[in-house]
């Protein structure tokens, strides 16, 4: 790419721009080309940066003159005279902030401390100084998912400037737990190439941490494999509605109604957002597989006339026909695969009936407490619910 127009130069006496008093690089309104925030080459400028990359970006050249006739605040300024720098962790484990140096008072940087777990990002704005090179280093500790040291993470990023424009470039180091790469103005840190993290049935919550923290970030690829199928199970027998109490002295008739909506779940215990990626992946892998079509919602319903005796109460209780799905969901991010194994989903079968029989037990037999489900001998019921 080319650098559009004729640059002109000049000096503005008195102005200052993070240091440097005296001298302001301008350009004529007409001149300044329109390439703000986009990669240029200039002619006789060589980029020099380090082997992972620089990029060179226009800088406005009419900031400093604009500060110095009171335009802009130093906030402002401050704003309009960064590069930001991210750094994206694509590792298995967390990044923790633990130190910089070579910074100037102007940059905006994370807090000491700041942590960036798998597939989230942090960010660094670096000021230009101008006609200067300014590096700033930022060191990280690598923590295992068991809080365990894992290794150091180093980054440093480099703005340098020169009459209107900045090179930026950055690199890094790490030690024997990952691996980096990037360049210009993005930086990644994961782990070494080709690690696979095994999650069994067992480690339930691990793999709700995949799930919640890095199949829903977007940056990771994430697909289920179904391995088995069971398309003859229930619910259950459980309470599916309030429970009804004669207190008179005579039998009463009434028409009773209930409601029961059964819904895709899995028996991983994911937050809203991952339940519906994950749904909507296993939905598609699922349909594909047996050539069916899911359904990840039904509703049934019972309305019967009864007449209760006095002194007692009913209540209904349903059982609802199930498909159960186990499979295996796979997360990749970076140069780490995740396998959770045994990933079980459970959605309604409309082609089965579901069952619902109304209970009835004496008033007052039974201690108030929260609602409990209903077994077969002994039905239990809270009489809080009695109305």
């Amino acid at each position: 790419m080319k650098l559009v127009g004729k640059i002109l130069c000049t000096t503005v006496v008195g102005a200052a721009l993070f240091g440097v008093s005296g001298f302001t690089a301008l350009a004529s309104a007409d001149t300044v080309p329109a390439v703000a925030g986009r990669a240029v080459e200039a002619p006789g400028v060589t980029d020099g940066g380090p082997a992972d990359g620089t990029v060179v970006t226009p800088v406005d050249p009419r900031l400093a003159q604009r500060a110095a006739a009171g335009e802009l605040t130093t906030d402002q300024m401050r704003i309009e005279a960064t590069r930001g720098f991210t750094v994206t962790n694509l590792s298995g484990n967390t990044l923790r902030l633990t130190g910089y140096s070579g910074q100037a008072g102007s940059d905006e940087l994370p807090t000491l401390g700041s942590t960036v777990p798998s597939g989230g990002t942090i960010r660094f704005e670096i000021t230009w100084l101008w006609a200067q090179t300014h590096d700033v280093t930022a060191t990280f500790d690598v923590v295992d998912p068991a809080g365990r040291d894992a290794g150091m993470y180093q980054l440093t990023m480099r703005v340098h400037s020169l009459p209107f424009w900045t090179e930026q470039s950055s690199w890094a180091m790490h030690g024997s737990a990952g691996a980096v790469w990037g360049e210009g103005q993005d930086q990644y840190y994961g782990d070494r190439q080709g690690t696979v993290i095994d999650l069994p049935a067992g480690q339930g919550q691990a793999q709700a941490d995949v799930l919640n923290r890095i199949c829903t970030a977007g940056r990771a690829t994430c697909s289920f494999a179904p391995t088995g199928r069971d398309t003859t199970a229930w619910t259950g027998r459980q309470q599916i509605g309030q429970a009804w109490g004669n207190e008179r002295k005579t039998p009463y008739t009434k028409e009773f109604s209930a409601t029961k909506s059964v819904e895709l779940t899995q028996n991983v215990e994911v937050g809203a957002s991952a339940k519906l990626t994950i749904g909507k992946i296993f939905e598609a892998a699922a349909n594909a597989k047996y050539s069916t079509g899911t359904t990840t919602t039904e509703t049934y319903s019972d309305k019967t006339t009864l007449t209760v005796d006095p002194g007692t109460m009913t209540w209904p209780v349903g059982d609802f026909p199930v498909i159960r799905d186990t499979g295996d969901f796979t997360v990749t991010l970076g140069n780490t695969t995740w396998i959770l194994r045994d990933v079980t989903f459970t959605h309604p079968d409309p082609s089965r009936h579901a069952t619902i029989v109304w209970r009835e037990a004496p008033i007052g037999s039974e201690p108030v407490g929260a609602v409990q489900q209903v077994a077969d001998a002994g039905d239990r019921i809270d009489t809080a619910a009695a109305s």
